[in-house]
């Protein structure tokens, strides 16, 4: 229906005459006529009564009175809705992070787009690992994901951010724990945790060939998928472990993060989101992103 028939309808049942109801919204009287008879014809009920000497608002008339201000105002809000939505204002987006980002550059990323788009809901999953990523970019339930590299699915664009330096991740009783920074080939002996293969592939990766640079190959105990279930697994003195520096936002008893001697293992970290069908919201948090990443120290 169209909303100028209920802006006429609402001043001619004010006005109870066409002809001063006509003057106000600057229409002839016999187009008015026509709208009221258009929005009668749609609405399958008489909204006047007219006669040489009066026009009166029939029963149907007196209801749609009552309820014609909020059906435009429903019109109004959701021609706003939609705009906002096209201009990337408004609606909803899911966003998945590294667990190593998890603790750093997610509070910061996300407290930045809420105060600039507060009608925008965002819904967050943290800890998140690659091969997790992809499927739901894939899937449709992930918006933006905040991943490490590789990703070889050709539907999924990928631009890369920056680098994160591997930190060690020692029990705080460790031999090595009151050093300033660690020499990798100091922990040869220890028992390691790390990511598997099927979920941190490139943290993992580069964890493995920084051991070999040092002269051994690491004793894996245990696997975590999760970052904080590896500093969990540390803390319990199980062994140690190599993470993406961000991590050490995480603060658990009983662990200490320390640097490595150079040269350092580095993991890339990469934003990533569907090829087809980029909203302006998806966009709009790209752009917010890279500013972000680009200011922030972890």
């Amino acid at each position: 229906m169209d909303p100028r028939r209920f802006e006429a309808f609402l001043v001619v049942a004010e006005e109870l005459h066409f002809a001063r109801a006509a003057a106000r919204l600057h229409v002839a009287p016999s187009a008015l006529s026509q709208q009221i008879r258009r929005l009668e014809a749609e609405l399958g009920a008489p909204l006047f009564r007219r006669s040489s000497r009066r026009v009166e608002l029939t029963a149907a008339g007196r209801a749609l009175q009552e309820r014609a201000p909020g059906v435009l105002e429903a019109i109004a809000e959701a021609g706003r809705s939609t705009r906002a939505a096209a201009a990337g204002q408004e609606g909803r987006l899911t966003v998945a992070f590294a667990g190593s980002i998890t603790y750093g550059l997610m509070p910061a990323l996300v407290r930045a787009f809420r105060e600039s788009h507060p009608r925008v809901e965002v819904g967050i999953r943290g800890e998140q690992v690659t091969a997790d990523q992809v499927e739901g970019l894939l899937d449709g339930v992930v918006d933006v994901g905040f991943l490490r590299p590789p990703v070889g699915s050709p539907h999924i664009v990928l631009e890369h951010l920056r680098v994160d330096q591997l930190v060690a991740v020692l029990p705080e009783d460790h031999p090595l724990a009151s050093l300033e920074r660690v020499p990798l080939e100091g922990l040869a002996g220890d028992p390691f945790i790390t990511y598997p293969s099927t979920a941190g592939a490139s943290t993992l990766a580069a964890v493995m060939g920084a051991c070999l640079d040092a002269g051994f190959s690491p004793r894996v105990v245990q696997e975590g998928r999760e970052s904080h279930t590896i500093v969990g697994l540390v803390a319990a003195g199980i062994g140690v472990a190599l993470v993406p520096a961000p991590l050490r936002q995480l603060r658990m008893p009983g662990v200490v993060y320390r640097p490595l001697v150079p040269p350092v293992p580095e993991v890339p970290l990469a934003i990533a989101w569907r090829r087809a069908g980029v909203s302006p919201l998806i966009e709009r948090f790209v752009d917010l992103a890279r500013h972000v990443v680009g200011s922030s120290p972890d």
